[in-house]
């Protein structure tokens, strides 16, 4: 997964980037990123970038899936873990109350450690590969259809329409566009 954004903070360790999101993410802001379609990103800082560059930012799907996993998955299991546990033991409790218990307390402590991580990692969700692409805003164009940043230098899909050249981050975007142009460009 690709995506490109606007360098707003630098520090010793990680970038702060403001980063569109791209159609793949839809348009329901039910994650509550920023309700204008880009949310801020913090990754690692490999040294070459300042404040007001344009990078892009490759984020491997393995480690997407593998950090899903981790942050829905390990409480989930957790809670199984704990109503397990909750039937084995016998406390003065009724057994239900107990494995309700037990599954609270292990999802908490699950909770809390994956918050443990977050810090350790520096609020950094996983490491990235960034790549310094401009410092001009001229190098990056914005996609009618969906409005995210695309970079001039590195589309594949462009389109020339009325003497005026539009890039698109993939070619589903440009298909619409082709399809009825006039509604994209009101």
């Amino acid at each position: 997964m690709i995506d490109r954004g606007e360098v707003l903070e630098v520090n010793d360790k990680y970038l702060a980037i403001r980063v569109n999101k791209n159609i793949s993410c839809g348009s329901c802001h039910k994650c509550g990123e920023g309700t204008n379609g880009s949310y801020i990103l913090k990754t690692n800082n490999p040294g070459d970038v300042n404040v007001g560059d344009f990078v892009e930012i490759n984020i491997s799907e393995g480690k997407v899936i593998q950090y899903a996993f981790l942050l829905y998955g390990l409480p989930l299991l957790s809670l199984l873990a704990g109503f397990i546990v909750g039937n084995i033991i016998k406390l003065p409790l009724k057994q239900e109350l107990t494995s309700l218990f037990t599954g609270i307390i292990f999802m908490s402590v699950s909770i809390l450690f994956l918050k443990y991580l977050y810090k350790k990692r520096e609020n950094t969700l996983f490491p990235q590969n960034v790549k310094k692409i401009g410092r001009n805003s001229i190098l990056i164009g914005k996609d009618p259809v969906c409005g995210m940043d695309v970079s001039l230098a590195n589309s594949t899909d462009k389109l020339f329409y009325n003497g005026r050249t539009y890039v698109f981050c993939s070619s589903q975007c440009r298909d619409l566009f082709q399809k009825n142009p006039e509604v994209y460009l009101k």
